[in-house]
């Protein structure tokens, strides 16, 4: 709160604040259910980020309510798969030899649109209170930080997929495929390539439908700050400018 930009970042606590409670993600409940419960009381913790285009301009300040994940205990079925980059690659090679659309997704606090299979007990983000003294937080959706919230997150989309009708393909889990369309998937991030931006806008609208909550960027140069630029002589330039100015 002694940056300068500290009115930004107040203001992106709080849309994250409302935002997750647009999910109705916790409960307020008194602390005795958890003593009562033999459960933990998890400590939470803000991240703070400069979220920024591919070359490097900053997009918007982001503010990151999670749960301490490192201090959870008894949970060890972590394991959540991202796309390879050989595939991201392959995915791209395709798209230009067929001269098919591609674009990318995010999915908007991707964690907390999973159902938890245990609740979780947890302090009150730093700055809020709760609206009744004592009170505690019981946690009944996937939060960034639990240890298990990618995997949480993973089972929920690859299901909605299946649902869809979409294939998984056997040589990475995180490329799957309908008839003109395929998909690629890193966390949160998603690439589309499908025969016609028709078919790319078909899909989001299903997976909206579905109850998922996501934006579409205008290109693929948005996946994973990828700066993805095509030339005259169909060479296509790969570049993150970003990363390198930052480190």
């Amino acid at each position: 709160m002694r940056d300068p930009d500290c009115e930004k970042w107040l203001e992106a606590a709080g849309v994250e604040i409302s935002e997750l409670e647009s999910y109705n993600s916790w409960m307020e409940v008194p602390r005795s259910e958890a003593e009562e419960a033999n459960a933990d009381i998890v400590p939470t913790t803000w991240v703070f980020r400069r979220k920024r285009q591919p070359d490097g301009t900053i997009k918007r300040w982001k503010a990151r309510f999670c749960v301490r994940g490192d201090l959870m205990r008894g949970i060890t079925d972590t394991f959540a798969p991202v796309v390879a980059f050989s595939t991201v690659r392959i995915f791209l090679i395709f798209s230009l030899i067929l001269g098919w659309f591609t674009c990318s997704i995010d999915f908007s606090n991707a964690f907390i649109q999973a159902h938890r299979t245990k609740p979780i007990y947890m302090h009150l983000p730093r700055g809020f209170t709760a609206k009744r003294p004592g009170f505690i937080l019981k946690l009944i959706r996937s939060l960034y930080g639990a240890k298990d919230a990618p995997k949480l997150w993973t089972k929920h989309l690859f299901k909605a997929l299946r649902e869809l009708n979409f294939k998984q393909s056997k040589f990475d889990p995180c490329l799957w495929y309908k008839d003109d369309i395929f998909i690629v998937i890193f966390v949160d991030d998603c690439g589309i390539c499908s025969k016609t931006e028709a078919i790319a806008d078909a899909f989001i609208k299903s997976m909206e439908e579905k109850g998922f909550k996501l934006t579409k960027e205008d290109s693929f140069a948005e996946f994973l700050g990828i700066q993805y630029e095509n030339h005259s002589n169909g060479d296509v330039h790969l570049t993150q400018k970003g990363l390198i100015k930052r480190s």
